[in-house]
């Protein structure tokens, strides 16, 4: 899978090379933030163990209980991936229209949201931070999924691979958005200190994460690959 043509229809000028290799330091640098965001959020796990219910209790959880550093590291990460691929999409001469940019940044202001305002703890009483912090979480789940969709018209025929593999990655997306936005659903309505279905938010949110960051990874590694084909 590559983002350059065939070697008789590369051959062209010099600054063509410098495109193509800076391209490979901004998808480099894009695996190293969400290598970073995946790390930090491993040790919330870890460290905090005994606080939080991985199964029961979403991410956002971990900054109420001794973790709000390592929490707001993680997504100012995540988002600054966004920007770093962006940049390395433009480099590798990908066009990109209001389509995508407009779902990138509501993915980056809904973790810029998320970092500074904080939720309310599961299951306890609903305050007006908590539903900002709510509505930012749902625009950002909304958004990334939105933003590499978009990207796939981006790519045109030239990068139909890519596209590919990205319209099958936005469908788990999506899919695992459903089903933690279902338990999220439950734990909205069903108030303060009550719950009615399954309590596997957290469960459902990781895997959801988890999905995301793995799809965003794609074209990431696309570009991180492009200086070490033959041109």
């Amino acid at each position: 899978m590559t983002l350059v043509d065939s070697p008789r229809q590369t051959a062209g000028p010099p600054e063509n090379d410098a495109v193509r290799g800076g391209a490979s330091f901004w998808g480099a640098a894009a695996l190293g933030a969400l290598s970073t965001a995946v790390a930090g959020t491993l040790w919330l796990h870890v460290e905090l163990a005994t606080r939080v219910d991985p199964v029961s209790q979403v991410i956002s959880d971990y900054a109420l209980s001794g973790g709000a550093g390592w929490f707001a590291g993680s997504a100012a990460a995540l988002a600054g991936a966004m920007v770093l691929l962006t940049i390395g999409l433009l480099r590798a001469g990908i066009p990109l229209s209001t389509g995508f940019f407009v779902p990138a940044s509501g993915w980056c202001l809904g973790l810029t949201v998320c970092m500074f305002v904080p939720t309310d703890p599961t299951g306890g009483s609903r305050t007006v931070g908590g539903a900002v912090h709510l509505v930012a979480g749902a625009v950002l789940f909304v958004c990334l999924p939105s933003a590499l969709r978009a990207l796939t018209v981006h790519c045109g025929p030239r990068h139909a691979d890519l596209a590919a593999r990205l319209r099958r990655w936005t469908r788990w997306c999506w899919g695992t958005l459903a089903v933690f936005a279902a338990t999220q659903v439950c734990v909205v309505f069903s108030g303060p200190g009550a719950y009615f279905g399954l309590p596997v938010q957290g469960l459902c949110e990781r895997l959801a994460l988890a999905t995301y960051i793995a799809a965003m990874s794609r074209p990431a590694i696309v570009l991180f690959r492009l200086e070490r084909k033959p041109c």
